[in-house]
């Protein structure tokens, strides 16, 4: 497989609509956050290593998540994981997701994802776990 090119990910319902209760083992080293009022991502901090654009909109009249992941930095991510969150008018946590992303991100490489969501006043997204890896030279 090659590293470089843009893939997709479309996502199966069954997948994106996966409620979380309880905790849930990392591959990386990152220790597990699990607050009362909700979930929270495993690698804190990694908005400064990846950039995350999305929208909500629909398809074939259902509604989903699209958007881009670019990883700015890490040299390798892999196991990356989205958090997909459906919110209330009031800001409120309605149903949640844990969405893997298939296959590795190098170093300023961008990949395509569609999340198939359920119909909500708003959402949010963000990255839950990912694993990275340095890549030697020589």
């Amino acid at each position: 497989m090659t590293a470089l090119g843009r893939r997709s990910i479309v996502v199966p319902a069954a997948l994106a609509l996966l409620v979380v209760s309880g905790g849930c083992a990392s591959t990386g080293t990152a220790t597990a956050t699990w607050p009362a009022d909700g979930v929270q991502t495993l690698n804190p901090g990694w908005e400064r290593f990846f950039k995350l654009d999305w929208q909500s909109e629909e398809r074939k009249g259902k509604p989903v998540v699209t958007g881009r992941i670019e990883n700015l930095s890490v040299p390798l991510a892999r196991n990356l994981q989205l958090l997909v969150e459906s919110l209330d008018e009031q800001g409120k946590v309605v149903n949640r997701g844990i969405v893997p992303l298939n296959g590795d991100l190098m170093r300023s490489e961008r990949r395509y994802f569609e999340v198939p969501v359920g119909k909500s006043a708003n959402y949010r997204v963000g990255i839950f776990a990912y694993d990275w890896t340095r890549l030697d030279c020589g």
